[in-house]
């Protein structure tokens, strides 16, 4: 699993502690990841592992039935190796 550059980390940290400063997700946030999940072969059991929440919250998520908390998108990104360009407009 590939770690977030330390600029990412910053850039997501100050996001969370302003508030998102305007930053929006893409609409289709929950199908990325659900994408992304499913091309590096994990399964939602897994997944919910790895991000130390319930499965029922990332089916919520992948599904666009549920909003997350800004603190798990660090965890969401370095989970499916992702970059903060590909889920936010």
């Amino acid at each position: 699993m590939k770690e977030l550059t330390e600029e990412e980390k910053h850039e997501i940290d100050s996001m969370i502690k302003e508030g998102r400063s305007g930053l929006q997700l893409k609409p289709d946030f929950g199908d990325i990841i659900a994408k992304k999940r499913i091309e590096m072969g994990l399964t939602k059991k897994l997944l919910s592992e790895r991000l130390n929440i319930p499965e029922r919250n990332l089916f919520a998520i992948e599904n666009g039935k549920s909003d997350y908390s800004f603190h798990h998108l660090r965890k969401y990104l370095e989970a499916l190796n992702m970059k903060l360009s590909e889920v936010f407009l």
